[in-house]
């Protein structure tokens, strides 16, 4: 509740100071000459995003009509700890949540984009008692698995367990994803098993999805080069 107060009072504070900004610079003059098309209608190009410390994206207003006079536009961040705006440009800096809220010169139309920030995928195998291999397709929805947008993690809950990693072998392309975990043995049955879920972040589109496959963690090998499981299964 803090933090939404402290929220409305910048963006309340923004408005003063752009409505004193505009009315000092004329701009609102501006708007009431003949042949201004004003806005009557703003969004962002993206009202949710989920995106891992580091990666950046950018956020455009969309008008209504297109046609407007002017297409400036002020940015300012609920919470620059999780992620910071400039112009448009979004850099996540830490994990959480805010918002993204975009303030137009025409009509002084608002707009928010909801801003999910994950932390790096990273895992300290020292962590765990036990590690599992598991291979996959490379394809998602028959389009093929690019490395250079888009990441395949493991997770169990929230904590990433394993990356996957793009390999070739006898003309064959897949994914092998080394998986840790705990297992533990009792009067030689398996006391607990966790649940082991794929999930694919897209670094262009700024998206975060759990896939279709889920395994129960048991230290074995799952799938094979040469018969690799399917990520859409």
């Amino acid at each position: 509740m803090k933090n939404n107060s402290l929220r409305h009072i910048t963006i309340f504070m923004w408005l003063v100071s752009f409505s004193l900004l505009t009315a000092s610079c004329g701009l609102l003059d501006m708007e009431f000459d003949e042949g201004t098309q004003m806005a009557y209608e703003m969004r962002l190009n993206r009202d949710t995003v989920t995106v891992l410390v580091g990666d950046t994206f950018v956020l455009a207003p969309i008008f209504v009509p297109d046609s407007v006079s002017n297409h400036e536009v002020f940015f300012v961040s609920g919470a620059d700890s999780v992620a910071t705006v400039k112009d448009g440009a979004v850099v996540a800096m830490g994990e959480g949540e805010t918002v993204i809220t975009a303030i137009s010169v025409s009509g002084a139309k608002r707009a928010d984009c909801q801003v999910y920030v994950m932390a790096p995928w990273t895992v300290n195998p020292y962590d765990y008692s036990d590690d599992m291999i598991v291979y996959t397709t490379a394809t998602i929805g028959r389009q093929p698995f690019d490395p250079e947008t888009q990441q395949i993690g493991a997770f169990s809950g929230s904590e990433f367990r394993g990356m996957g990693q793009l390999v070739e072998w006898q003309g064959r392309t897949f994914l092998q994803f080394r998986i840790y975990g705990h297992y533990e043995w009792g009067d030689d049955e398996p006391t607990q098993a966790e649940l082991i879920r794929f999930a694919r972040y897209d670094k262009e589109k700024v998206t975060f999805e759990y896939l279709p496959l889920s395994i129960l963690f048991d230290g074995e090998t799952h799938g094979s080069p040469s018969e690799p499981l399917e990520l859409d299964s």
